[in-house]
């Protein structure tokens, strides 16, 4: 068990989107509807963070997301956040 299994959860994408648009959680589209919550979570909890240069990008609710192995949950246009990964 890595440290990331302690702290990321799908619900952090949700809260980040619903953050993002000025909208309430519950007003934003199913997560499940764009990608499995369970295996994105499963996904991000099972590697290292220091070793592993994970990173899932989807859209959902009209935003781009990128979600990498510390499980950070970026929101915005492709371009400037795989640029800000990058760094």
């Amino acid at each position: 068990m890595n440290e990331n299994q302690l702290g990321f959860s799908s619900n952090q994408v949700v809260e980040e989107v619903a953050t993002e648009t000025d909208q309430e959680e519950l007003a934003l589209p199913q997560l499940y509807d764009v990608i499995d919550p369970e295996a994105l979570e499963s996904l991000v909890n099972s590697v290292d963070p220091a070793m592993t240069p994970l990173r899932v990008t989807f859209e959902y609710a009209g935003k781009q997301l990128i979600v990498t192995a510390d499980g950070t949950v970026r929101v915005g246009g492709w371009r400037s956040q795989l640029n800000a990964v990058r760094s």
